[in-house]
């Protein structure tokens, strides 16, 4: 960071750029819904029923049933889609870029983002 920069963040004009990514994810979140392709809804309809079946609520990712965790893998690309198509009609094709190509960097700089808006124990994506 250069001095610009650091006098900027000091004086609470200029957030760094994953904190913007942080508010654009939960503005894009809020903007459209699940309802925006309906595959989302009947693939959450099957992780509900899954968890149904269970007895839970949810599980944390990486700890449900094989079928569950499928099921999450493929509403988290769908919605990546849906997400990546709304950057791109608001003229945001980086944004989209990233959300379709790189998951794992858009989860790293969504969870810096909410790291340094809502405190270090924030979590991410």
């Amino acid at each position: 960071m250069n001095d610009c920069d650091l006098a900027a963040l000091q004086s609470g004009t200029l957030l760094p750029d994953d904190a913007m990514l942080f508010i654009a994810s939960a503005w894009v979140d809020l903007a459209i819904s699940d309802d925006a392709d309906p595959g989302l809804i009947e693939i959450l309809d099957f992780m509900s029923a899954i968890c149904q079946k269970h007895g839970v609520e949810t599980w944390l990712p990486g700890e449900g049933p094989h079928e569950f965790e499928a099921l999450r893998a493929e509403w988290a690309q769908q919605w990546g889609k849906v997400q990546a198509r709304f950057y791109s009609s608001q003229g945001q094709p980086v944004l989209a870029w990233l959300i379709q190509n790189d998951r794992a960097d858009y989860a790293r700089r969504y969870t810096n983002g909410a790291r340094y808006l809502r405190g270090k124990n924030a979590t991410g994506y």
